[in-house]
């Protein structure tokens, strides 16, 4: 399971429009069912078998984090 943790250090500010794209050396894909899970609202994205984890339009609360998790597999 990949886990990305997206901090918001700021204690008196939201992050708002949060996005990142994560694309994974060749040796790490997306599993074929990815449970793609999501705490920081917006959208995640992660395709079957897929190269990346992405997320758009998140939002962190001040001085808090969220979550965004896939599970991912070795390639040959």
């Amino acid at each position: 399971r990949l886990t990305v943790t997206v901090q918001n250090r700021n204690p008196t500010l939201a992050m708002t429009s949060v996005a990142f794209t994560d694309t994974y050396p060749t040796s790490i894909a997306n599993a074929a069912v990815p449970n793609l899970t999501t705490a920081c609202g917006g959208t995640a994205t992660a395709a079957a078998n897929g190269p990346s984890l992405a997320l758009s339009g998140g939002t962190v609360a001040a001085a808090s984090s969220c979550n965004v998790a896939v599970d991912v597999t070795g390639k040959s």
